[in-house]
């Protein structure tokens, strides 16, 4: 079946994938920030990385499909006779920023400023982020202190003595890096069963600094996956897309409208509760509806197409289930794109609405005749 409505005659800009190059000694942590930027498990990025030279190994998210944005992830820095030409030749064309890890109370990071050094000197500009992290190692036994105190200069919670061998530390490894680092931030990234709360502390401020990092044009693009279970999301919509093509099976006409209609709203308000956005269904509802009238009135045909007795009910089956499949797999994904913004502080308008609701119909619909909604 072809949709005309997934053909376009403009030209398709390539944009470059946004990738981030991870330096730091072994167990410092990169892999954790890798698993915190895209909700992946620990064991789909260990999977995910692919060899690029014999010591740096590459992670695109999402795995599997046209990425979003890349990992780098130099291995082997801590041997005394790494020579990271070989990486450097290979990396420096394609990494837009450098995220530099150390464990707080790792002072001894002088191989991997060498390294930085000899990077820097073939691309200056590039920016990079200094992440320290395992604050709690710094003071076992103490949750951490909330409101996140680090945005600000330091020293830190000073008052408090407890926290002193965090200050030392930090100030320390600042020091080392020097003007090296665009930026530095700090977190601890623990498991649940690790007691600290929040689990992911410091989780926004390297977020924020990543995507402010990165070229602007790179940056937007990274800020819609960061951060966030695509793989729950992916889940919520694939399964709520075939309860609606399912409905779109009912041999009664008009029946699949008030159908498809319910599911797109549970998964609407299963999505904002997966990505945290706070309830504006009306809203979105309000600046959707527009766009979508043209695909309602596509179901309604395939709907009405149901009175024709026999041969109509298995073609108005067929359309149905297909259009209402599809028009769920994009009202998804536009609501997380919406869910995206918001979240940020953005207000997309309407036109920005049904400009990327018709991408994402297209998209959906090229899916769909594939095989795969």
């Amino acid at each position: 079946m072809v949709f005309p409505w997934s053909q376009s005659s403009a030209p398709i800009i390539q944009q470059p994938v946004p990738t981030i190059w991870m330096l730091g000694r072994t167990q410092s942590g990169k892999s954790s920030i890798v698993r915190a930027l895209t909700g992946c498990t620990d064991a789909v990025i260990g999977s995910g990385f692919t060899p690029c030279t014999r010591a740096t190994r590459s992670f695109d998210f999402p795995p599997g499909t046209k990425p979003a944005m890349r990992f780098l992830d130099t291995r082997g820095i801590d041997e005394p006779n790494y020579d990271p030409t070989e990486d450097i030749a290979a990396c420096n064309p394609q990494a837009h920023m450098l995220v530099v890890v150390a464990k707080v109370l790792d002072t001894a990071q002088h191989r991997v400023i060498e390294i930085v050094d000899k990077i820097r000197s073939h691309q200056p500009k590039r920016p990079i982020l200094f992440v320290m992290t395992c604050l709690h190692e710094a003071y076992a036994g103490i949750q951490h202190p909330l409101p996140y105190p680090f945005a600000s200069p330091s020293p830190w919670l000073a008052a408090n003595p407890a926290f002193g061998p965090l200050n030392k530390a930090a100030q320390q490894q600042i020091a080392m890096m020097g003007e090296r680092a665009t930026r530095a931030v700090m977190v601890d990234f623990t498991h649940a069963e690790d007691g600290y709360e929040p689990i992911l502390y410091g989780f926004e401020a390297m977020r924020d600094s990543t995507i402010e990092l990165l070229p602007a044009t790179l940056g937007q693009g990274v800020a819609d996956w960061i951060g966030i279970d695509q793989a729950a999301v992916d889940s919520v919509i694939k399964r709520h897309a075939y309860l609606a093509a399912a409905a779109g099976g009912v041999p009664l006409p008009g029946a699949d409208i008030v159908g498809v209609t319910a599911v797109q709203a549970a998964m609407i308000r299963e999505l904002a509760q997966l990505l945290k956005v706070p309830q504006d269904a009306s809203g979105f509802t309000r600046m959707v509806a527009p766009v979508v009238l043209a695909t309602i009135g596509r179901r309604a045909a395939a709907s009405l197409i149901k009175l024709i007795p026999g041969i109509g009910s298995f073609l108005g089956a067929l359309s149905g289930a297909a259009i209402n499949g599809i028009s769920t797999v994009a009202l998804g994904h536009l609501y997380v794109w919406y869910g995206r913004r918001l979240i940020r502080g953005l207000s997309p308008n309407s036109e920005e609405i049904a400009d990327e609701y018709r991408k994402r119909f297209a998209e959906a619909a090229r899916h769909w005749t594939g095989g795969a909604p």
